[in-house]
């Protein structure tokens, strides 16, 4: 059984923990937005200054979805993971995208 003082300490620690833990994911988050944010900007360039064709170009993947397929992918009612595998298993190819046939 811990004593009065002890259950402070670890409860401080815990508390100390949280702390430095949220810190770390809101650095952590920032980061990420920060690494999204430098890529859109990359293919922004890319496309602006012909570098990366429209049709490689990740920020036009979606240009001509319907604004309620868009919506379902981020409600998660569309699985768009799923329906990339479909589409490279529809073209033959493994989620390499090596060609192993048609099935």
């Amino acid at each position: 059984m811990l004593h009065t003082c002890e259950a402070f300490s670890m409860s401080e620690s815990f508390f100390s923990l949280f702390v430095h833990w949220n810190r770390l994911s809101a650095i952590l988050a920032k980061k990420i937005i920060m690494t999204h944010a430098q890529q859109v900007n990359e293919w922004k360039a890319g496309a602006a200054l012909g570098f990366i064709p429209d049709d490689e170009n990740p920020l036009f993947l979606l240009n001509g979805a319907a604004k309620d397929i868009l919506v379902q992918i981020l409600g998660g009612g569309i699985d768009i993971i799923e329906l990339v595998r479909f589409e490279l298993r529809s073209r033959g190819l493994n989620e390499e995208g090596r060609f192993v046939g048609f099935n």
